[in-house]
């Protein structure tokens, strides 16, 4: 009896330590996934409240910070106790990374500011427009249009996107459906579907030296969390 009670205090003691240490989470503004209130500085948003979420059910300390991702994703491969979101998890990142996921889906499209007269219906198609496609540096959509040959021009700010438009830098936007709704709302813009061109998965991106128990835990509350809803 007191070695079952030994054992049972042993395995409360390893999972206390689990969580022992506030992780740090990174994440870039992304309207409407990631939004920071200007009057409270408090970040919000879809992808952040799925992320407090399954955190807060994990009973894990932790504090979020907003700054651009090709910096996030540099800091949580090299430092312990940090992870980053949204991330769309591709080969590259595969080994450098433990992943939770998904923690959104994203479906993403081509859009401009006019009709467009020639009938675009593959990836191909764009070609034609030789760097006039507009695509935030780091994104999913960018990615791929790179990966399929496609050339774009990549900006680091959402808040470029209507100089680009009326500079004639750009013709299309490749972008988030969601983030190209809270653009036009934004700027009071209208935006014309072009072309859908796909889904993709967003995870949470954590430092290896985590643990496997911790990324696990992680992952069983995410998919407690979808089973709720």
């Amino acid at each position: 009896m007191k070695n079952k009670i030994l054992l049972a205090t042993a395995i409360f003691f390893s999972f206390e330590n689990l969580f022992a240490g506030e992780l740090i989470i990174y994440t870039e503004l992304n309207p409407p996934y990631v939004i920071k209130d200007l009057k409270s500085g408090k970040i919000t948003g879809e992808a952040v409240k799925h992320v407090e979420e399954i955190l807060t059910a994990a009973k894990i300390d932790f504090k979020i910070m907003a700054q651009p991702l090709k910096r996030s994703l540099s800091i949580v491969e090299k430092n312990a106790d940090t992870c980053v979101f949204p991330v769309v998890r591709n080969q590259e990142r595969e080994t450098k990374f433990f992943w939770v996921t998904p923690i959104a889906v994203s479906s993403y499209g081509i859009y401009s500011l006019e009709q467009i007269k020639s009938k675009l219906q593959y990836i191909d198609d764009l070609k034609q427009f030789n760097s006039r496609i507009g695509a935030k540096l780091g994104t999913a959509v960018e990615e791929d249009l790179i990966r399929a040959g496609v050339k774009v021009l990549t900006f680091e700010n959402y808040s470029q996107v209507q100089d680009l438009f009326q500079g004639k830098r750009i013709s299309l936007l490749a972008v988030d459906t969601k983030v190209s709704e809270d653009l036009a709302n934004k700027y009071n813009l209208k935006f014309f579907e072009v072309m859908l061109l796909g889904r993709s998965l967003k995870s949470l991106a954590c430092n290896k030296k985590i643990g496997p128990d911790k990324i696990e835990l992680l992952n069983e509350k995410l998919f407690e969390s979808f089973r709720k809803k």
